[in-house]
């Protein structure tokens, strides 16, 4: 998800891409892509945003997580962690991430105090919170991957029917949960116990990683060879691709609607972060604006737990 030479044309805050995609309800929706990078990075990937807009991420170039609150980035790193990244963020600021100081943990950091999240004994991922403080990641249990609810300290694992391997990277306030079956290689919405696949019409494989209080689902899936990013409003879904972008992944949603992803930027493995923001239009069709220029995109290694070391 995440070339160079036109790649590095997004790593400017002003670029503005605007891109019209396919329809929902009565109208269509188009999206304005606002490029997400912390200064003198050159490859960022936003995994979170909040109902405020506050945004949280992982900073490719310095192996930090980040805070970008309104342009104004502060880096999020445990004490004593060389490495991190912010994963999910509430309404209340309060921050969950990965962190590694030999060992990879998860955290949560509220207002720059940090507790360790530790659901199993070789290490552990915090990806998402909800209002209430709700938590939910996965762990790796010696064995295998497993997804995990974390309740005031009281871990519940989270597995679909059927698998005892799974990423979990979602939750809203409902306590609707989203992730990705290890073995089916779907993403899925769990919703008191109930687990839905989350798979976009001819996709091979999907992963659902973020959902909004609406029920408002954000991932990525791979179809002929190609990333790309996803909305599932209701079961209708929606590509989240901007203009010149050749492979894409959407993070996180918020209750406006705005979802962050990043894209591909270059062979040697560089992102391109983005905010795409909702507006509503009467146009019905697919044409694109470009601002400044093409995305340069090549391969696409999109799954959080690549970033694990």
């Amino acid at each position: 998800m995440r070339k160079k030479a036109s790649g590095r044309i997004l790593a400017g805050a002003a670029l503005i891409l605007i891109c019209l995609v396919s329809a929902r309800g009565a109208y269509a929706d188009s999206y304005t892509y606002t490029a997400i990078n912390p200064p003198g990075s050159t490859s960022s990937e936003p995994l979170g945003i909040n109902d405020s807009g506050e945004i949280v991420g992982f900073n490719r170039t310095t192996g930090r997580g980040y805070l970008d609150n309104g342009g104004v980035y502060t880096t999020i790193l445990p004490p004593g962690a060389f490495f991190g990244q912010a994963n999910g963020i509430n309404d209340s600021g309060e921050i969950v991430g990965q962190s590694s100081n030999g060992t990879p943990l998860g955290f949560l950091d509220n207002g720059g105090t940090f507790t360790t999240i530790l659901a199993g004994a070789t290490y552990t991922s915090a990806d998402g919170i909800n209002d209430s403080g709700e938590i939910v990641g996965y762990y790796f249990n010696g064995v295998t991957l497993q997804g995990f609810l974390d309740n005031g300290g009281t871990f519940t694992t989270i597995n679909p029917p059927g698998t005892s391997t799974s990423f979990v990277f979602g939750i809203n306030d409902s306590g609707e949960i989203v992730g990705e079956n290890l073995t089916t290689n779907q993403g899925f919405l769990d919703n008191g116990g109930v687990f839905t696949p989350i798979l976009p019409p001819g996709a091979t494989f999907s992963s659902a990683d973020g959902i909004n209080d609406s029920g408002e689902i954000v991932g990525s899936y791979v179809s002929g060879g190609m990333v790309y990013g996803f909305l599932d409003n209701g079961g209708v879904y929606t590509t989240i691709l901007p203009p010149g972008a050749t492979g894409c992944v959407a993070s996180g949603i918020n209750d406006n609607g705005d979802i962050v992803g990043h894209c591909a930027a270059d062979e040697l493995g560089d992102h391109i972060g983005f905010l795409a923001t909702p507006v509503a239009t009467p146009e019905p069709s697919g044409l694109l604006l470009l601002g400044t220029g093409l995305l340069a995109l090549g391969t696409l290694a999109f799954r959080r737990k690549q970033q694990i070391v």
